[in-house]
């Protein structure tokens, strides 16, 4: 039956899948991690809908002026203030009567008045201090109806009007004034780069950030059960049987593969059971929480406004084969470690070493780009086939390198890919007999 290297591969590989998919552990795992995802998609949009419709009713209460009335009382010359024109200096202000008095004395008497008429009213005593080191001094008196936030927040935009009006009594006109209390912003930009936009740069932050964490935890998760199968089988009669049918480079290629797509198979399915739970829950939220706007809806919005024009066909299908390339070339190389390993408690040990591979690709694909360390080293990064797997999804899809580049990459990976499973068959057969 030896006819070639790789003959009875598909035998393996069929084997290998029926036996897997019919045990109830991969069943129940499926089925719980869908609904779970389900689950947690589904809670996400509603419990953003109701802490976010929860916090909208706060402000709306918190910006509620309840008090009635302001009184404003100074001791010096205040000819060129109209104070009237404070009402109009925030929309907070807007239902608020504004009363200036030229008598001290009457503030006493107007607020037992106001209290006795169930009417809020505040006071703003304003002093003229300038042999002080202060120029001026505002006393601030309040009825005992009066909310404090309420106090709070007039007090503090009758500070910053105040501060306006000390240039007009000074004599200063309009357009000087607007220009000497005008803010200025100050900020880098490098002549040699292109103006990104917000989509761009968001993309550029949150998109690596989440392709390297979920290839991380899909390579420690399903490597580990390569490993598994493989030992299982190295260690019993069964294996000795099947070496002397079919070479090891096909066993190996066979039930890489097996479980190389039982992972894609349940990754599917909590990819779909998440979509669906997103889709259900964002119905559901639009329909419990008035005025509900969902933000993944609106980063997607932006992304196909703003950098619609920078994605192509091409880079979709080139990112998705640099995460299909990218997950079995660690599967191969779980199945070459373990393809060393001749006692099952020895197992932990594989376990170990392929882990430890695993955290520090990841570690390189995350932190060097973000650390800007150096752009030499990132683009040797992603054509080594530890590191590529984690940077090449995100970079294709942002332009971070050329379509002929990924190309290039990918076909590194195919090799290395290739190159193992010859390594790993000839270290199982050594290992086995």
């Amino acid at each position: 039956m030896k006819n070639g290297a790789f003959t009875g591969w598909k035998e393996v590989f069929c084997f290998t899948f029926e036996q897997n998919v019919k045990t109830k552990s991969f069943k129940v795992a499926l089925i719980s991690l869908s609904l779970l995802m389900f689950v947690i998609f589904l809670a996400i949009n509603i419990c953003y809908g109701y802490f976010k419709n929860k916090d909208d009713k706060k402000e709306v209460k918190e910006e509620i002026n309840e008090i009635d009335r302001l009184y404003v009382y100074t001791d010096f010359d205040t000819k060129n203030i109209d104070f009237n024109t404070f009402k109009d200096y925030d929309e907070y202000l807007s239902d608020m009567d504004i009363i200036v008095i030229n008598n001290k004395e009457e503030i006493s008497s107007l607020f037992e008045k106001d209290t006795k008429e169930k009417i809020k009213a505040i006071s703003f005593e304003i002093y003229n201090k300038m042999d002080s080191d202060e120029c001026f001094e505002v006393l601030v008196n309040q009825s005992e109806e009066c909310d404090d936030k309420n106090v709070d927040e007039i007090t503090s935009l009758f500070e910053e009007y105040f501060e306006e009006q000390k240039l007009v009594m000074a004599g200063i006109s309009d357009e000087k004034i607007q220009f000497v209390l005008s803010d200025y912003n100050a900020y880098s930009v490098n002549a040699t780069e292109e103006d990104k936009s917000l989509a761009e740069i968001m993309l550029s932050i949150l998109l690596p950030t989440i392709v390297v964490l979920a290839m991380y935890m899909l390579i420690l998760l399903h490597g580990q059960s390569i490993s598994k199968s493989l030992m299982i089988e190295k260690n019993s009669k069964l294996m000795e049987m099947l070496l002397v049918s079919v070479r090891p480079y096909a066993i190996v290629l066979g039930k890489v593969l097996a479980m190389y797509l039982i992972a894609i198979l349940e990754i599917v399915s909590w990819v779909v059971s998440g979509i669906i739970g997103y889709v259900v829950s964002n119905e559901l939220s639009k329909k419990l929480f008035e005025g509900y706007d969902n933000p993944i809806r609106n980063i997607i919005d932006i992304i196909k406004e703003d950098s619609a024009a920078a994605f192509s066909t091409e880079a979709y299908i080139l990112c998705g084969l640099s995460v299909l390339l990218g997950f079995l070339a660690y599967c191969v190389l779980s199945g070459l470690i373990t393809s060393n390993i001749t006692k099952a408690e020895d197992l932990s040990n594989g376990t170990t070493v392929f882990q430890t591979i695993v955290v520090i690709a990841y570690l390189l694909a995350y932190l060097v780009p973000i650390m800007q360390i150096n752009d030499t080293i990132v683009n040797v990064m992603r054509y080594v086939p530890l590191t590529s797997p984690f940077l090449l999804p995100s970079d294709i899809i942002l332009g971070n390198i050329s379509i002929l580049g990924s190309i290039i990459s990918l076909g590194i990976l195919v090799c290395s890919i290739m190159v193992m499973v010859i390594f790993t068959g000839k270290i199982y057969k050594k290992k086995v007999f």
